[in-house]
């Protein structure tokens, strides 16, 4: 796969907002989709207010109280530190 400089990205999104998608991809060398895909990437983007992807990230974490399963692994392990032999 390929990777483009965000510099390139943003110069060949303008070149397809101005001559057009299949235009510029025949220019620049790059598959049409990936245009096509940039482009979608830009509006999405410029849909979404700044702090939902900071929310999206802060929804799921779990507050330092209740840490779920992770504590309790923890401290199931930490009791069969002193126990050589199970069976």
């Amino acid at each position: 796969m390929k990777r483009y400089t965000k510099e390139f990205r943003e110069q060949a999104l303008s070149l397809s907002d101005d001559i057009g998608m299949k235009k510029a991809a025949e220019q620049l060398v790059v598959i049409c989709r990936t245009l096509a895909n940039r482009r979608k990437q830009r509006t999405k983007k410029a849909q979404r207010p700044e702090n939902s992807i900071k929310q999206d990230f802060t929804a799921d974490k779990p507050d330092k109280k209740n840490r779920g399963c992770g504590q309790k692994v923890g401290q199931f392990f930490s009791r069969l530190d002193g126990v050589t032999n199970c069976v």
